[in-house]
């Protein structure tokens, strides 16, 4: 696992992951401070982790939200569509 780091001042702001496994690039742990959202920080550090997918020669690159709330939105927005949907159990 990578994580790719963006900062403003030299503090940092956002942050992302990746996971390399047999060809399919794993996004997680995307995330920006309130006070810079809105300032594309979180979409570089999204699109940075793609990036650095493609280059690791991945053929799918995968990132993970809840339809219905902002996450997804805002990854619909940067260009992610949604390929499949999963059902999850909780005791």
């Amino acid at each position: 696992m990578r994580y790719f780091i963006a900062y403003k001042d030299d503090k940092p702001v956002a942050v992302s992951a990746l996971t390399n496994y047999r060809g399919h690039g794993y996004i997680s742990n995307v995330g920006s401070l309130k006070s810079v959202r809105g300032q594309g920080y979180g979409k570089l550090v999204t699109l940075y982790a793609v990036d650095q997918s493609v280059k690791n020669r991945n053929i799918f690159h995968y990132l993970g939200t809840e339809a219905g709330h902002y996450p997804n939105e805002f990854y619909t927005r940067i260009g992610f569509v949604t390929k499949c949907k999963a059902v999850g159990w909780s005791k």
